[in-house]
């Protein structure tokens, strides 16, 4: 089998394996995860110093607006450039809950397959 055939069978088994996975729980996973970093003044200034700490500029991530589609395409593309400031950011925390909230590997696979495809 050539090259470009095994990619193509992996790239339709990784996609199958996607559309399994529900778009929606991930989006709901990373509003969550966004909605706290701005909600409170103690996760706001969390949120700076992991920024700080990961070397990029200080920026809010902004959240789904229902009725705009451009918005889930920032949204995801903002979370993975803040990837890390997020690990980071719910990494630290004391509290257990917070430290559950760090998206799943899968969530961040569907948020970066969401940007590539229809």
């Amino acid at each position: 089998m050539s090259k470009v055939c095994q990619y193509v069978t992996y790239n339709d088994k990784v996609l199958k394996c996607l559309m399994q996975v529900n778009v929606k729980d991930a989006q709901t996973t990373l509003q969550k995860t966004i909605t706290w970093t701005k909600k409170f003044s103690r996760s706001r200034q969390e949120w700076k110093k992991a920024c700080i700490e990961c070397g990029l500029s200080l920026q809010k991530i902004k959240t789904l607006i229902k009725t705009r589609f451009a918005s889930n395409i920032i949204m995801f593309e903002k979370t993975l450039e803040f990837k890390q400031v997020i690990i980071t950011c719910y990494g630290r925390q004391k509290n257990i809950v917070l430290q559950q909230r760090v998206p799943k590997a899968q969530v961040w696979a569907i948020t970066e397959a969401k940007l590539f495809l229809p």
